[in-house]
């Protein structure tokens, strides 16, 4: 089961699977909507019945989105922290609920995608290249 943003999205991954010689079926949701990913979750679980593995595959953000932390908006924080906590909270607990629930044992595998590594060193570099006074600095006591 492969849950994406949209219905196009998981059709390629199905595609992708079948073409490999698997077999899954896909589930259009917005991972940052609580409500529909819980949904969607046990409609993945309504659908394969007993779940061994999930596996969360996360690191997001707007390219835009990325500002000082002085001038970073409470609304952006909130949409990161969405994509890239608390929906593999929310995802982990209704997974393991259902496993402890049916006495299954199996595993549960968080990673982050290897693009936003490669944003955080473009990022990186980005700043280095600006002079000091530019730079987000932050003094402890």
């Amino acid at each position: 089961m492969v849950v994406e943003l949209t219905a196009e999205l998981a059709d390629e991954v199905v595609r992708k699977v079948a073409e490999a010689g698997g077999h899954c079926a896909g589930i259009e949701c917005d991972v940052t909507d609580r409500a529909r990913l819980t949904a969607a979750l046990g409609e993945a679980i309504d659908q394969v019945g007993d779940v061994h593995c999930l596996v969360n595959v996360t690191g997001g953000n707007n390219i835009g989105a990325w500002n000082p932390i002085l001038e970073y908006p409470d609304e952006t924080y909130d949409a990161v922290m969405a994509l890239n906590v608390d929906y593999v909270f929310t995802a982990c607990r209704q997974v393991a609920r259902h496993m402890v629930d049916q006495g299954i044992e199996g595993s549960i595998v968080n990673f982050r995608r290897r693009a936003e590594w490669q944003v955080r060193r473009s990022i990186h570099r980005t700043a280095r290249q600006r002079p000091p006074s530019a730079r987000s600095r932050v003094r402890w006591p």
